[in-house]
């Protein structure tokens, strides 16, 4: 601990707490006597689960006074002039360390003046003294016996840097150990900022596990087994002589079973097959729920191709990142390569079946009457939660001489979630997990016929506000219009009903490589309504997508 400077320490969940709380205390006793300040009675109780610390307790080296939270809130109000003389009477003697145990009432609710005030007091009397002076703010520890929900809240106003303290650090607990990040952190050899420390259990405590990253957005700095690579033979082609760091397995069982104590190597998964999708998705969810973040998981397709949604899904779930099926092996080496150093950011998603349904299309596919394909498409909106996947809604406005059910005809729905119907003047196309960019190509693979033999112009919307706004103008339309369905061969008209996913054909103009990025979220509210001639589409920039 630092001497001459408070350290503000937090612990991120309530197994740190427990945990971080009784180590602090042993390691200040070791320097000498310690006075503990405690907000409630019970806290304090929790600590004789320790026989060292009842045992220091009952010797006289360790002090404890009650310091609730209304006295913590009048002390950042009035200030720190008149607390040295009360913690004085409350045993603070020379030479003898402070840890306030729970110091949240002092910084929840503090304006930025108060802030800076309490830091440099804070600093002041830190400075003239030779023992630490700690802080500790339990982040998820109920608080006056109600849950405590302002912990995100507070964590944000001890990393802010207002107070102006120099050693702030997190204790958390992850599914395969405990992570100590040093914010900032003043040391002999220099200020550290944003440090990642992997912890292991070691005799009652915790000790440096070998594996550390640096920066807002981590980046492995080390890790033991940084240069492994685990992959499924199915990811490889058929002539590969893998390097000596690569360990090649045949199935995705035994892929788990060799990288369940992976830290910083790579797994890279085969796709498999579109009806194997669930599988895969648990167990990249696996993966990354029982190994550190620094494990890289990067899921290749290989037979089939990966729809958008199914891609996202992935990402949510945990993969690193996923490489399309046209990107070569060299370059596929060279992508492992440039992953080493990859730390992954999100925490895995809780709930494996309800992020997967979260992600998948609704079982039906094809025309629907006006009526049911306004109900269809207002649902996708409505079951989707959380989840930020691009749809669009297309417009194609019939030529004069084309009738409704001959552009009907003409339509292959391959896809599921992808839906049919048709106004008054033209067709109406829903393309599930499809963004503006990709609608020309998707239309294309859709109609056995040129579009420009069958429609004169088109209206694309990708805007949750747009699409939603055309549907409340269909709602009123819809029990007016007429329901092609009874004319149209099954072809299209029985489409519409639950079925096995079909993948979808693949893109000839596609990014090879698609990776967890937030820039590549399209901004909700964004301009994406294009209208535009359909005999003008030219080969790359003719959709002209506003940025």
């Amino acid at each position: 601990m630092p001497i001459g400077s408070p350290a503000l320490l937090l612990a991120q969940d309530e197994a740190s707490a427990r945990q971080w709380a009784p180590m602090i205390i042993m390691e200040l006793l070791a320097c000498g006597p310690v006075l503990l300040l405690a907000a409630r009675a019970q806290d304090v109780d929790a600590l004789w689960e320790h026989i060292p610390l009842r045992q220091a307790y009952d010797a006289g080296r360790l002090r404890v006074a009650l310091f609730p939270p209304p006295a913590q809130a009048r002390l950042r109000r009035d200030g720190l002039m008149h607390w040295t003389e009360e913690l004085r009477r409350s045993g603070l003697t020379a030479g003898a360390s402070l840890c306030l145990l729970d110091a949240r009432a002092l910084l929840s609710g503090a304006s930025m003046t108060e802030l800076r005030r309490l830091g440099a007091q804070l600093h002041r009397f830190a400075s003239r003294r030779s023992w630490p002076v700690v802080l500790l703010l339990p982040l998820v520890q109920a608080m006056d016996d109600a849950p405590y929900t302002g912990g995100a809240r507070l964590a944000a106003t001890a990393r802010s840097g207002t107070l102006g303290i120099s050693h702030i650090a997190t204790l958390a607990k992850e599914p395969n150990g405990s992570v100590l990040t040093l914010h900032s952190w003043d040391g002999a050899q220099g200020a550290v900022f944003h440090m990642r420390y992997a912890l292991q259990e070691d005799a009652g405590g915790l000790a440096y596990a070998g594996s550390c990253s640096q920066g807002e957005e981590p980046t492995l700095i080390q890790a033991p087994d940084m240069d492994l690579v685990y992959a499924t033979q199915a990811c490889l082609p058929p002539s590969f002589e893998p390097p000596a760091n690569w360990t090649i397995v045949s199935t995705w069982d035994e892929l788990e079973q060799t990288a369940r104590h992976a830290v910083g190597a790579t797994a890279l998964l085969d796709a498999g097959e579109p009806q194997q999708f669930d599988a895969l998705g648990a167990l990249v969810h696996r993966l990354r729920s029982s190994c550190p973040s620094s494990l890289k998981i990067i899921v290749r397709e290989t037979t089939g191709k990966l729809r958008a949604h199914s891609e996202q899904a992935l990402l949510h779930l945990g993969a690193t990142t996923v490489a399309y099926r046209e990107l070569g092996f060299a370059r596929l080496m060279r992508l492992v390569e440039a992953s080493r150093q990859i730390v992954h950011a999100q925490p895995p998603a809780q709930d494996l079946e309800r992020t997967l349904e979260a992600f998948r299309p609704a079982p039906m596919r094809g025309y629907l009457a006006p009526v049911a394909f306004e109900r269809a498409v207002r649902t996708v909106y409505e079951r989707r939660g959380a989840v930020q996947l691009a749809h669009t809604l297309v417009h194609l406005q019939l030529l004069p001489r084309v009738a409704h059910l001959d552009a009907l005809r003409s339509c292959r729905v391959l896809r599921d979630g992808d839906l049919v119907s048709a106004d008054a003047s033209g067709i109406w196309v829903f393309l599930f997990a499809c963004s503006a960019p990709d609608v020309p190509q998707t239309l294309s693979h859709m109609f056995t016929l040129a579009l420009e033999q069958l429609f004169s112009a088109q209206v694309i919307d990708s805007t949750e506000s747009g699409i939603a706004a055309v549907l409340q103008r269909l709602r009123a339309q819809a029990p007016g219009l007429p329901d092609y369905g009874g004319g149209l061969t099954t072809a299209i008209a029985s489409t519409a009903v639950p079925r096995p996913a079909t993948p979808e054909p693949p893109p000839t103009t596609a990014p090879v490589l698609k990776t967890a990025r937030a820039e590549d979220q399209e901004l909700p509210g964004a301009p994406r309504v294009h209208a535009r001639p359909i005999a003008r589409r030219g080969a790359a920039a003719s959709l002209q997508v506003t940025p």
